[in-house]
């Protein structure tokens, strides 16, 4: 019997069908990416770490500490503390200068003194107190300085002359020295005298705001302090510190109780007579 077209292809047709199946059941194919593009590399640091492992640091943190600049030396500011004030000058050694100080007027029973003190200067020398106790051997236990000077440079000095300027109350720069000491006069006190002086001393200081060269100078400062403890004082507030101050001791500490001194020796760098051999101090 003769077979159809269709019962011989049908075998054939079979096989495609079943090879059609296996191909859809197999995963579609992809195409390969591409690879991304490469990531940028962090920025290194100055100072890179020799661990990888170690974390990444600021760019500054390993850079070395420098080293603090030396701090300029600090200048005085105008006050108390002489960077303004009569700049002493240097004189040779007198031995005058120590006669009638605090040893020397030392009384059984009053460690509290009061010296009247006047020192060189570039000008007509300097006046002033110096204040305080005294150890039982005599010496200087501890002390403060009053005195009044113009606060400011060589022009503020000049305008004193002729017209008053401010005024500071206190040390200045060389008070405290004793190459520059021209004359003193010491004289103890009691507690009680002392405290009184010092309440008036006070007062002087917080009142004396300005500074004139012929009206309130350092000269009257101190001798203001004088008259209230009760002191004779020599003739003139114009007169050289030096001699003001040898004059005060001459009147109040001699047995002739007159001034003697005229010449300020020291400030002008002459050699005293006083200290001649037979000079009767």
């Amino acid at each position: 019997m003769a077979l159809s077209a269709t019962a011989l292809l049908a075998p054939v047709i079979a096989t495609a069908q079943d090879q059609a199946a296996q191909d859809q059941s197999k995963p579609a194919a992809t195409k390969p990416q591409k690879p991304q593009a490469k990531t940028q590399k962090p920025a290194q640091t100055q100072h890179a770490s020799a661990d990888p492992t170690a974390a990444a640091v600021p760019a500054d943190a390993n850079k070395p500490a420098q080293a603090p600049k030396p701090r300029r030396a600090h200048k005085p500011q105008p006050g108390p503390t002489a960077e303004n004030g009569p700049k002493p000058a240097k004189i040779g050694t007198n031995a005058n200068n120590t006669k009638n100080n605090c040893r020397m007027a030392q009384n059984p029973g009053k460690r509290r003194f009061i010296e009247f003190r006047a020192r060189t200067a570039q000008s007509y020398g300097h006046a002033f107190i110096v204040h305080g106790t005294l150890s039982p051997n005599g010496k200087i236990q501890s002390s403060e300085i009053a005195g009044l000077w113009p606060v400011g440079d060589s022009i503020v000095y000049s305008i004193g002359h002729f017209i008053p300027v401010p005024a500071g109350t206190g040390p200045t720069e060389g008070d405290d020295d004793e190459q520059y000491v021209s004359a003193r006069w010491c004289i103890m006190l009691s507690e009680a005298e002392y405290q009184r002086v010092i309440a008036h001393m006070k007062q002087e200081m917080a009142k004396s705001t300005i500074w004139s060269a012929p009206f309130r100078n350092c000269v009257t400062f101190i001798s203001d302090i004088a008259e209230f403890m009760g002191l004779k004082l020599p003739s003139s507030t114009l007169l050289y510190p030096e001699v003001w101050v040898k004059n005060l001791g001459e009147i109040n500490g001699s047995t002739a109780h007159t001034a003697q001194t005229t010449v300020p020796y020291a400030q002008w760098g002459l050699p005293d007579p006083q200290d001649s051999p037979g000079s009767p101090h």
